[in-house]
């Protein structure tokens, strides 16, 4: 079964530069290592429910474009928004898969996905992507889930969850039944709630991931933490809740906000 939000790809042009950024908002970031058969390297931002943003940078331009998921970081890189995709946890990825063709929803088959960390050690797991480019990626861990992933030891991660990631399309009622076929389950007002985080899906010119919500039980204390460190951000009570917003150039071309959860 699906397990809800698993990760999303931010693509930066400068891995580095990228993971020294994230640090200075107070996360910890851990060195992810190479895809040798991508031609991508990352580095991983863990949050305290197992959620992790992952900064994901083009080695080999010409071998990124072969795959899939590297080839919409290669074109998330022409656009101001770096938001790639996003992908789906699952325990059963066979399961799964055979359950969504069930449902009607054209997937491929599982194909298997390798990185090394610095430190030698293999990462494995295997994936399953929709036909559709706009719907997540599945992905099930073939090493344990902390080999790929391991829990914040420190730093903003520790106290921060994944509340949604947020979809925009000039056919949100078209992509909300192809996400249903791919959930199954139907939406309440364009939102799924999945077992970690949830999919917000919104009416918008065209088709982009335009925004990736955390929620913090202490959204002051989140507040003076980044005042402390210099951090621009501004407050927002436009939707009736007041949520903490960080400008995309802040977050290397995402846009973040952080909702309160107390």
């Amino acid at each position: 079964m699906t397990l809800g939000i698993d990760h999303t790809i931010l693509a930066v042009r400068d891995l580095e530069g990228a993971m020294a950024l994230y640090r200075r908002l107070g996360f910890q970031v851990l060195c992810g290592g190479e895809h040798p058969q991508f031609g991508t390297h990352n580095a991983l931002v863990p949050l305290a429910d197992g959620f992790y943003l992952e900064l994901m940078a083009v080695k080999d331009r010409e071998l990124a474009e072969e795959s899939p998921v590297t080839r919409l970081v290669v074109a998330a890189l022409e656009r101001a928004n770096r938001l790639a995709l996003y992908a789906l946890g699952s325990d059963d990825l066979e399961g799964d898969v055979a359950a969504i063709r069930a449902r009607g929803l054209a997937i491929g088959d599982p194909i298997a996905g390798e990185r090394l960390r610095p430190d030698g050690v293999r990462v494995a797991w295997r994936t399953a992507h929709p036909d559709d480019p706009r719907l997540p990626f599945l992905i099930e861990d073939e090493t344990p889930r902390e080999v790929r992933i391991p829990v914040p030891t420190e730093g903003l991660g520790r106290s921060l969850r994944v509340a949604h990631v947020r979809i925009s399309s000039h056919d949100a009622d078209k992509l909300c039944e192809r996400l249903s076929k791919l959930l199954g389950i139907r939406p309440v007002e364009g939102q799924f709630s999945l077992g970690r985080g949830g999919i917000c899906v919104v009416s918008g010119e065209e088709y982009r991931l335009d925004r990736l919500a955390f929620v913090t039980d202490d959204l002051e204390a989140l507040a003076e933490e980044w005042g402390s460190r210099g951090i621009p951000f501004h407050r927002d009570t436009s939707a009736g809740e007041e949520v903490l917003m960080l400008a995309p150039e802040e977050a290397t071309g995402a846009c973040i906000v952080v909702l309160s959860g107390g």
